[in-house]
């Protein structure tokens, strides 16, 4: 199942749901440190908050180097092993992640229409696991409407056209892991 695939989105299958819960918890008390308009992104969206674990140092230009951030050490503990999931699920023996981080879609709120085009978007696979959804929440992928429920692990194709929209009355948490394999030649690519 490893590398890039041409689909839209890819189902990786249940994940452990006391990691989940423990996440759910934690990212909607008042203290969860969420960041609007996050300034490492090149792209700043209304309505949508970050909480960075790791990030590329060399955002957008590539994806093998990256660090962990101050929140890290917070979540580890529950993220890790689901890192070390979506990794199994997708035939990677060795890898590393890009990207890892919670993204919220405030209630009533959507995300354009658009492809990560950018460097460090082109090699890791991109899994989002739902933390906290309502069936209102719809990505399109091509035209094509996809709801991901909570606890699910499932690669969204980034490089084709793709929205998000957050019809419900809740604000939707997904942790988003970009992955890639240590294996492959083209891991630079």
């Amino acid at each position: 199942m490893s590398g890039k695939f041409e689909g839209n989105v890819r189902n990786l299958g249940d994940v452990p749901g006391e990691l989940i819960s423990g996440l759910a918890v934690d990212l909607t008390t008042e203290s969860a440190p969420w960041v609007r308009r996050d300034q490492r992104f090149a792209t700043k969206l209304d309505g949508v908050d970050h909480i960075v674990l790791r990030f590329p140092t060399d955002y957008p230009n590539s994806h093998l180097s990256a660090a962990t951030t101050q929140e890290w050490s917070r979540w580890s503990s529950l993220v890790e092993p689901l890192i070390g999931v979506v990794a199994e699920r997708l035939g990677y023996e060795r890898h590393k992640t890009s990207k890892v981080m919670f993204s919220r879609l405030r209630a009533g709120m959507s995300i354009p229409e658009h492809v990560d085009s950018n460097p460090s978007s082109l090699v890791p696979n991109k899994v989002h696991i739902p933390i906290r959804t309502s069936p209102a929440v719809i990505f399109t992928v091509d035209g094509i409407s996809y709801h991901i429920p909570a606890g699910r692990a499932a690669e969204l194709n980034n490089l084709k056209r793709h929205a998000v929209y957050n019809h419900s009355n809740i604000d939707r948490i997904h942790l988003i892991i970009e992955i890639y394999s240590l294996d492959t030649e083209n891991i630079g690519a």
